[in-house]
């Protein structure tokens, strides 16, 4: 069986080559993004991804006429963008995807443009905080948790440039983590002084 990917010569706005994906799989979108340039989604279906799709190379998923899930399955993170990398993502759901910050897509400097998508069920579930140590009897230790950490960007997080088009937004949530359980006082280990009267 083919890896779903073909050179075509695609119309779309103008002759442009453009990379054909008819496979929905982890392999064929991670060898798409290595790829780079326009990739035409020409099935529509739903990738379970097992990584996040890390974007390091310019390129442009379009998804027009299909429908096209990608998802995080509760547990990743589905985009991740680098810096000055220019990503489109066209007519795609991002789904249940989850991270502390940015769950559907990540935007760490890149120019990303996002047109006519939709982004559902993506979770920012900040880390809990540390627990309080446990000290001896008398030490003066401070034994407070740590704060929880924030969650940021159920569906997006962008420190780089952002432009959104004609995209729904769904229960998509942020959380921050609980803050740690408080330290304990260990008992002393000193001995203890056993007295006995003689009189």
């Amino acid at each position: 069986m083919g890896q779903g990917l073909a050179d075509v010569n695609f119309e779309r706005g103008g002759d442009v080559a453009a990379t054909l994906l008819s496979a929905l799989d982890q392999g064929s979108l991670e060898r798409a993004l290595l790829d780079g340039g326009i990739v035409i989604f020409a099935a529509s279906g739903t990738a379970n991804l097992t990584k996040t799709l890390t974007v390091s190379r310019d390129i442009t998923f379009d998804a027009t006429g299909q429908n096209v899930t990608l998802s995080g399955r509760g547990g990743l993170r589905v985009f991740a963008v680098k810096p000055g990398v220019k990503f489109t993502l066209i007519n795609v759901t991002v789904a249940d995807g989850s991270s502390d910050k940015g769950a559907g897509l990540f935007n760490d400097g890149g120019l990303v443009t996002i047109r006519n998508c939709t982004f559902t069920g993506n979770s920012a579930i900040g880390a809990d905080g540390a627990n309080g140590p446990d000290v001896p009897f008398d030490s003066t230790q401070d034994l407070t948790g740590a704060s929880g950490l924030d969650g940021l960007g159920g569906a997006i997080y962008s420190s780089g440039e952002l432009s959104i088009e004609e995209t729904r937004f769904r229960a998509n949530s942020a959380q921050g983590g609980s803050g740690g359980i408080g330290g304990r006082i260990r008992p002393s280990q000193k001995p203890r002084c056993v007295c006995t009267s003689t009189a």
